[in-house]
């Protein structure tokens, strides 16, 4: 049965790699991940929107770099020695495997429809665990930074991922746009089958 647990933080931007590091407590001892949906922000050695806290979780690891768009892409490149250009739906099929796949915002920018199907493959490219990250329900979002791959096609929810076999940590906390916003940590581990 799928763990289902709810955080409530005032402290969002250091609730989130706390809520990574909850879902194994093997994680940090892992030789290789895969880091789906890595983006630059201003500061290139940090990665953008929080992917600087959460790709220094991996500190001493093997890191794989992943995004759809080509000039985030190009930017990781600068700084990063592996990065893969690719839409994660046309990769799940390459035979790789890393010990841990984290695919952090990134399902909430997939249609619904194809969710069950990829969340199941994506299983397949990790020996350990598979972390996602996405928003609780409803929140919309169109192009950001001119990037087409930001859109919010999918309104995900813990049922959702839970039914998919995935455990789920909602994290609650306040948002200046909404008033309050929740985000789900979900991770699926074949350590525990």
């Amino acid at each position: 049965m799928p763990i289902k647990r709810e955080v409530v933080s005032v402290k969002p931007y250091y609730e989130r790699p706390a809520s990574i590091l909850r879902t194994d407590p093997k994680l940090q001892t892992y030789k290789s991940v895969l880091y789906i949906g890595a983006k630059m922000g201003t500061n290139p050695k940090a990665l953008g929107y929080m992917g600087g806290r959460h790709l220094s979780l991996f500190k001493g690891m093997d890191v794989t770099l992943m995004d759809a768009w080509l000039p985030n892409v190009e930017g990781l490149r600068e700084h990063f020695p592996k990065v893969i250009h690719s839409d994660i739906r046309d990769y799940l099929d390459s035979g790789d495997v890393y010990d841990v796949v984290m695919w952090w915002h990134g399902p909430e920018h997939i249609p619904e429809n194809e969710l069950p199907g990829i969340l199941e493959k994506i299983k397949k490219l990790a020996r350990h665990i598979v972390i996602l990250g996405c928003p609780n329900g409803k929140y919309p979002q169109g192009e950001y930074g001119g990037n087409p791959f930001e859109v919010h096609v999918s309104h995900l929810n813990d049922e959702f991922l839970n039914n998919l076999g995935y455990h789920t940590e909602t994290l609650v906390f306040p948002d200046r746009k909404t008033g309050r916003q929740t985000n789900i940590t979900a991770w699926f581990s074949h350590d525990e089958t």
